[in-house]
């Protein structure tokens, strides 16, 4: 996942009042709502018992739900207005005093602009399905050698939920239809963000973590539970020993030639309030896993790194894409050609991408196609995490490749709450690629062709470096450049932006095709631009730079 946690909306102790009170509130009633372009106001009957200090505003993306956020009104007004974006809310009140917090009250649907949220795109299959009390989220695939296709995933009430567990459904006909669900792990805690693939040997890993929302951080370590018979029965969970303070994972485990297995993790270390992200390694089957087998993927002052994917191209080469988290949004790239035990320094790349999945495709000896999927929160198809593709062929590892145009598999327009997806090869032609849709309330999958970019690729080289790179206008808190249209294939334009002479610390975005672009809100000081042109062969030369200074 992302791991990055939505704040429970968790109900105080409300105001003091002037009596004391005796009980808590019984629930509101009748809680009815109407929009007003983006207001919406709600409005319902004081409970029958209990004298209420205030009342809590509940919404959610799906039944129940509360990833949208808990809001007191702090006053006993049985009206409330809140301003809305563009989607659909489910929404509910709880009253509360110095005695506690009600059950809530009934809950209400509300559109805010319809018109403007946008078409769900249908999957090509429903893996798992939403039910009464659990939603179905962060799946991750794996084909086994038997032909089935296993799935797991957080199965629970909501985005966190200290009733998180998770399950695993199973297909036996190429992905056409599904299992119910069978429940894997169910703790007294937060189980959640499960991976699972097949060793050399048939059994089934399955990495998770716990998460306790009160304490902090609220990761409490990586566990593996593991199966022998194909998933359909479990050992005990063994924990994974980890230096790393909050240790989590949401990546599958990849095996070597070697037959050892990595996990990808993630976590702090020391009092730095940056993550980093590591693997560990098992030489026995993943029944164990040696702290001293640590070798870090990425780490870097000032950005953390979180939910790292690996893939093993043969030969001890291994890649890695990783999510960053805070102020840092774009995807970052790693590489080992020793098996895992040393890594190359991280490198920014213009994919703003969460939660990726690297899938090598196998065919005869080509070892070098690789299908990179990833939750895409750039903006470039609209607003939300969509869940898009690409497949990348490494001409020489790890720097010279050719890749497809990023191609759009799944919008939910769920704010945030959908993507994670995974993918499996089902032939030399085709795979499957899975993910999650709150607000839909299912997983769901699409069926792709698999592309070569060598075959499509009309270049042998990169583009040549843009010319007449430029600012435009700068006041305001508005930057603006331009530059000159390069002859010949483009497929898009990179502007990177740093605080020293080459830097890309503050910015690597991708602007399509157009050869102006406006920065809004840029804060106060001295940046270093520069602009690129990426085609199916790879990202040019840098144009000269353009140093701009914001007062």
């Amino acid at each position: 996942m992302l791991t990055q946690f939505i704040l429970y909306g968790l109900l105080t102790s409300a105001l003091q009042a002037v009596e004391p009170c005796r009980t808590p509130p019984s629930p509101p009633t009748g809680l009815a709502f109407t929009v007003d372009r983006a207001d919406a106001t709600l409005t319902w009957k004081a409970p029958e018992s209990g004298t209420p200090d205030q009342y809590s505003v509940e919404s959610g993306n799906a039944p129940g739900s509360t990833y949208l956020g808990t809001q007191d009104t702090g006053t006993p007004a049985t009206s409330f207005t809140k301003q809305l974006g563009p989607g659909v809310y489910y929404m509910r009140v709880r009253a509360a005093n110095g005695c506690g917090v009600s059950k809530p009250s009934n809950e209400v649907r509300v559109e805010v602009d319809p018109g403007r949220i946008g078409p769900r795109t249908p999957p090509d299959v429903i893996v798992a399905r939403r039910t009464a009390t659990r939603n179905t989220y962060f799946p991750t695939a794996e084909r086994l050698k038997n032909g089935d296709i296993v799935v797991v995933y957080y199965d629970s009430p909501d985005h966190v939920s200290p009733a998180g567990r998770i399950s695993i459904v199973r297909s036996t006909n190429q992905g056409r239809t599904w299992s119910d669900p069978m429940v894997v792990v169910d703790g007294p805690r937060d189980e959640r963000d499960p991976s699972v693939m097949e060793t050399s040997r048939g059994t089934l890993p399955v990495p998770y973590f716990e998460s306790d929302m009160s304490r902090a951080p609220s990761a409490q370590g990586v566990s593996v539970v593991r199966s022998t018979d194909r998933g359909r029965t479990w050992l005990p969970p063994a924990l994974v020993t980890s230096p790393l303070k909050g240790a989590a994972t949401s990546a599958k485990v990849v095996q070597l030639e070697t037959g050892d297995l990595l996990l990808p993790m993630y976590g702090g270390r020391g009092g730095s309030p940056d993550a980093l992200a590591i693997v560990i390694r098992s030489t026995d089957d993943g029944r164990t896993w040696s702290a001293d087998s640590e070798a870090t993927i990425a780490s870097a002052a000032g950005v953390s790194f979180v939910e790292p994917a690996i893939a093993s191209l043969g030969g001890g080469r291994l890649f890695a894409m990783i999510r960053t988290e805070g102020a840092e949004r774009n995807g970052y790239e790693s590489y080992s050609t020793d098996g895992g035990r040393t890594w190359s320094p991280p490198a920014r790349t213009a994919i703003v991408a969460q939660a990726s999945d690297l899938l090598p495709i196998r065919r005869g000896q080509d070892p070098d196609l690789l299908l990179h999927a990833w939750g895409d929160v750039s903006g470039r198809f609209g607003d939300g995490r969509h869940t898009v593709m690409q497949f990348v062929r490494f001409r020489e590892f790890p720097n010279l490749r050719w890749s497809t145009e990023p191609l759009l598999l799944h919008s939910g327009r769920c704010w945030a709450d959908e993507g994670y997806p995974s993918s499996v090869q089902l032939s030399d032609t085709r795979v499957l690629t899975v993910y999650y849709d709150a607000c839909g309330g299912y997983i769901g999958g699409t069926f792709s062709q698999i592309v070569d970019p060598a075959t499509e690729a009309q270049c042998t080289d990169p583009p040549a470096a843009p010319a007449n790179f430029h600012d435009t206008r700068n006041g305001g808190g508005t930057v603006s450049f331009a530059w000159t249209a390069l002859t010949g294939k483009v497929a898009a334009y990179v502007i990177e932006a740093g605080t020293r002479p080459g830097a890309a610390d503050v910015t690597t975005i991708e602007v399509g095709l157009r050869t102006a672009y406006d920065f809004l809100g840029v804060k106060p000081g001295t940046y270093y631009a520069r602009v690129r042109a990426r085609n199916a062969c790879g990202t040019g030369a840098p144009s000269a730079e353009a140093v701009v200074v914001v007062r």
